[in-house]
């Protein structure tokens, strides 16, 4: 499988296996992150406060300084086994820009819905190509569920320039080649394309 689509099944076939080893078993005036003219903003298509959250994922907006600003992927599934998570999340590359491990910013910070890797989680975060980023969770063998919403986890993106408001969604949600809840045995659990949500980056 030459692709990065193609690559999906490799990634995920990965996952598993770290897991049980761990068990034992572009375009527009970009500015230095914090400084600049540009103020980055988000705001999320489902307030977790709100009904739509239940028994869905959702992105929320985190820390923000300057033309950076984090957003937290919450697990809302509550009282199910969840073997591995996989965000594949789209935005407009000319809006804003994932920002990988560099300088000051490690990219991503673990949550805790899936566990710690000090507690033999693995993560993994790739940008799969511009205005594509893809994020593996894999806790240990048998999976991880919670009783309570949690952050899977946190990524970091600065914002390029000012825009009244540019989507950051789910890609393929429910499906292998995209964004995923999978049980302990590897079967995705589904929940339906609208209970995905997303959100929209703001720069002023």
């Amino acid at each position: 499988m030459n692709t990065a689509r193609g690559r999906r099944a490799a990634i995920l076939a990965g996952f598993f296996l770290l897991a049980l080893v761990n068990c034992g078993g572009g375009g527009g005036g970009g500015n230095d992150s914090g400084g600049g003219p540009v103020v980055a903003d988000f705001a999320a298509s489902c307030p977790n406060s709100d009904s739509c959250a239940s028994n869905a994922v959702t992105s929320q907006k985190g820390s923000a300084a300057g033309n950076v600003v984090e957003v937290q992927f919450w697990l809302n599934k509550l009282n199910t086994t969840i073997g591995e998570a996989s965000l594949d999340v789209t935005f407009d590359p000319s809006v804003a820009e994932y920002q990988g491990p560099s300088g000051s910013y490690p990219g991503y910070a673990e949550g805790t819905a899936l566990g710690g890797s000090s507690g033999g989680t693995v993560y993994q975060v790739s940008v799969v190509g511009p205005g594509e980023v893809l994020a593996d969770i894999a806790p240990p063998k048998g999976g991880m569920s919670i009783s309570s919403p949690a952050i899977l986890i946190t990524l970091t993106f600065k914002l390029l320039k000012t825009s009244a408001g540019s989507n950051l969604n789910f890609r393929n949600p429910d499906r292998l080649d995209g964004s995923a809840l999978y049980s302990s045995n590897g079967v995705i659990i589904p929940l339906s394309s609208s209970k995905w949500f997303g959100g929209i980056f703001a720069g002023t």
